[in-house]
């Protein structure tokens, strides 16, 4: 089974997408369009993962595509069936990606607490900093209390010090 987390950020107009086995991050600048709604930045983030995987992941059996957007969770679990009418080009393609992805893999979508989300965590380290290039690859620093994971050291300690040895007693 195969992780993947995806969410959209408007602080900076990126979508993001995290390969957590791979340590792989994938940045989108996306252009903000006037009569968009915030959701288009998740729905290009879950454009973004199912085109990755289309291309970079045929063998897999199981693929899990976490996203902390409700809407996004229920879009992708009732196009499934055949039941949604899709009312923008955005989500025709997000449609027609899932459709070719569930062809050639077992695919399904979770929704995951914001706490939890690592691609969530990726946009908001990045909103005020300097963003990278659009693909690189991380090296996890991983909590041994908790399932937090951080992509600096120091944040972990950061961590470690407010969540277990703050309010321990």
């Amino acid at each position: 089974m195969r992780n993947i987390y995806i969410d959209g950020g408007t602080k900076r107009d990126l979508a993001c997408m995290v390969d957590e086995e791979a340590g792989l991050i994938k940045l989108r600048r996306i252009r903000k369009s006037v009569a968009g709604s915030i959701a288009n930045f998740e729905y290009e983030a879950l454009l973004l993962s199912l085109s990755y995987i289309q291309k970079r992941m045929v063998s897999t059996d199981k693929i899990v595509i976490h996203s902390d957007s409700t809407e996004i969770v229920r879009f992708a679990r009732q196009c499934k069936s055949g039941r949604v009418r899709t009312l923008n080009k955005l989500r025709r393609r997000c449609l027609r990606k899932i459709l070719q992805v569930s062809l050639v893999t077992s695919l399904s979508i979770h929704w995951t607490p914001r706490k939890h989300n690592l691609a969530g965590r990726i946009l908001e380290y990045y909103r005020k900093r300097r963003i990278p290039k659009m693909e690189f690859i991380v090296k996890w620093y991983p909590c041994k209390r908790c399932p937090a994971k951080y992509i600096q050291e120091g944040d972990l300690e950061r961590h470690i010090y407010n969540r277990h040895i703050m309010f321990s007693s």
